[in-house]
């Protein structure tokens, strides 16, 4: 929107996401969510993002203690999604490639830490997203969706965090270009 330029990485396509949405120029209705066996589940993104609450990009994973800092600090999830009560919160982790996601350190990776936060935030509905390429997605084995799920049932064990798979072509298709008009 400023330079005209496009984006190049996981931060300006998450930084664009956040400005689409804001500009209501992305129809969330469109794009499915998956669930963490890569199949359809019955909603659209509409269900989650489509309410009216505040998204920030990159947002920074705030601590108390030394040990909070340990598990948080330096962790930012690309994309916060939270209502002004809250009352929910989303975060979305965009992923375009086979970067570390530290899976195997004793948190359980970049996923365990972000379900951790959101389990222990005390807000009742919270998801936890990955936003990908469907090719990353479609191949055997699939990258993040096993490393999602295993986060997700290690800290949520009442079930009330969920996780969901969000396409970056579903994404794309859904952004409701320039001057239509009713936009």
């Amino acid at each position: 929107p400023i330079t005209g330029l496009p984006p190049h990485d996981e931060v300006t396509l998450s930084a664009l996401l956040c400005v689409y949405h804001q500009a209501g120029r992305l129809q969330w209705s469109k794009v499915p969510l998956r669930l963490t066996t890569r199949e359809l589940s019955s909603l659209t993104a509409d269900a989650l993002f489509g309410r009216p609450g505040l998204i920030c990009s990159e947002y920074p994973l705030f601590y108390r203690t030394d040990e909070e800092l340990k598990a948080r600090g330096g962790m930012k999830p690309d994309l916060l999604l939270v209502d002004h009560q809250r009352r929910w919160a989303i975060f979305v982790e965009a992923k375009i490639g086979a970067g570390e996601t530290h899976k195997k350190d004793s948190f359980g990776g970049q996923f365990g830490r972000y379900a951790m936060v959101l389990t222990e935030s005390g807000i009742q509905e919270t998801y936890l997203i990955v936003l990908t390429s469907a090719a990353f997605i479609e191949r055997n084995p699939p990258w993040y969706v096993n490393e999602l799920r295993s986060a997700v049932s290690r800290y949520s064990t009442d079930g009330r965090l969920k996780a969901f798979v969000v396409m970056w072509e579903d994404v794309i298709k859904a952004i409701v270009p320039q001057g239509v008009p009713g936009t």
